[in-house]
């Protein structure tokens, strides 16, 4: 488990940063600044996004086809803590859980809190942040956030512009709680393309592809359910909509090539929670479904 104490004290500014000091946990990162990073663990690095489960809250990351999980889309910030399981946990989380579990925890809002940061780095990178929370007596909560980062990064051609707004409500009730997220994330990324060994020993920041570049715009939108039905008995049940629409230009030879990517992707998760106690101890029974349905277009060369 990795705490939010344990994250600060790392001056970690992705959560593949945090993730690449444990052992066992690979990280394949192509740009140094979380886009396109794939987390392996028992060795499924080149297969990481079948072999490990990326999850927020209990929620599906993972793409139902073999795009990789977006990690930019996680605010460090408001991490509460991670939980990482190596070693197969298919039986408990079903698909993509052969290599291991990233459970990421966020913090739920507890009082009213103003937070705010301005930051300055090297590569002229450029954060400010801002968030309002707060948690009335009657269970009424809400989380607003803003996020926007600029950085020019190690390579030529390799900046990134991220602008990153969520919300969230909720409601807390007797029996339960309802809550309702979104999320709109908007991601220009420079792209600097490879480098044969002799190119890299002569400058490793050059890049052959000046006007390369990806632009990613994310919708996303979650609400969910959990309520008790009776003492050992719970309902619980969450919707996903994730909307991601890419445009972008690679090079391949030196002739530059147009392309879009279009990623819709929706999931219900209804399930039936029992906790019943028996002569050797309790029982957990667990009756539910994951319905996944993805629509994945790609235009190009």
């Amino acid at each position: 488990v990795i705490t939010a104490e344990d994250i600060s004290l790392s001056g970690a500014e992705h959560v593949t940063d945090v993730l690449r000091g444990i052992g066992g946990v690979q990280i394949s990162d192509l740009y140094g600044d979380g886009t396109d990073a794939s987390v392996g663990i028992r060795g499924f690095t080149e297969t990481a996004q079948e072999n490990t489960l990326i999850m927020i809250d209990g929620r599906r990351l993972n793409n139902a086809d073999l795009g990789l999980p977006d990690m930019n889309s996680i605010d460090i910030r408001n991490i509460k803590q991670i939980e990482i399981i190596k070693g197969s946990a298919g039986t408990l989380y079903g698909d993509k859980a052969v290599g291991g579990v990233i459970n990421i925890i966020t913090q739920k809002p507890e009082s009213f809190v103003i937070n705010g940061s301005v930051e300055y780095g090297s590569y002229d990178r450029k954060t400010i942040y801002g968030s309002i929370e707060n948690r009335h007596d009657n269970g009424i909560s809400y989380q607003v956030s803003a996020l926007r980062r600029l950085s020019d990064n190690y390579r030529d051609n390799n900046g990134l512009r991220l602008t990153d707004i969520s919300a969230r409500a909720g409601y807390e009730f007797n029996t339960g709680q309802v809550f309702v997220e979104y999320q709109n994330l908007n991601e220009d990324s420079r792209l600097p393309g490879a480098l044969f060994a002799d190119l890299v020993a002569a400058d490793r920041k050059q890049s052959l592809n000046p006007d390369d570049y990806s632009s990613t715009d994310t919708e996303i939108v979650r609400a969910g359910i959990r309520k008790q039905i009776f003492t050992p008995l719970e309902f619980q049940a969450e919707f996903t909509r994730r909307d991601s629409n890419t445009t972008g230009q690679l090079s391949s030879g030196g002739f530059p090539s147009a392309f879009t990517q279009d990623r819709l992707h929706t999931e219900i998760t209804p399930r039936l929670i029992g906790s019943f106690d028996i002569p050797t101890g309790q029982m957990l029974v667990t009756l539910g479904a994951d319905l996944f349905k993805t629509d994945y277009r790609i235009k190009s060369d």
